[in-house]
């Protein structure tokens, strides 16, 4: 994404509240929602007020609702997306997700979900 200007922007667009723990006996960190999870949220504040698209909020509220907390899910990951990317820009090249899979829990990674879209 780049701001007006053509200044890059890499930051998460879905963001979602989350906890990290640590199992000290194991060496493993471990990324899991949040208890208090409610949902992933669209996040812009990256851009300037006027900058920020006009997303339809009644579709917006309904995609997250369906994707809950299963941010690996392409199929429900990528709607979301492509509804940010052609707000911003008429012309927006649909996103090309490069990485969303849920994560291991052994000791060499994390578990979460990680998610990656490039335009």
């Amino acid at each position: 994404m780049a701001r007006p200007g053509g200044t890059a922007v890499k930051r998460h667009l879905l963001t979602a509240a989350a906890e990290v723990t640590l199992d000290a006996a194991r060496g493993v960190l471990s990324v899991v929602p949040a208890a208090a999870f409610d949902r992933f949220r669209v996040e812009l504040d990256m851009l300037e007020v006027q900058h920020r698209p006009r997303l339809n909020e009644q579709t917006i509220e309904a995609q997250l609702d369906e994707l809950d907390d299963q941010g690996w899910d392409t199929a429900l990951v990528a709607p979301i997306l492509r509804e940010i990317a052609n707000s911003l820009r008429a012309e927006a090249v649909e996103p090309r997700l490069t990485t969303c899979a849920r994560e291991g829990t052994d000791i060499s990674s994390t578990s979460g979900v990680s998610c990656v879209a490039h335009w």
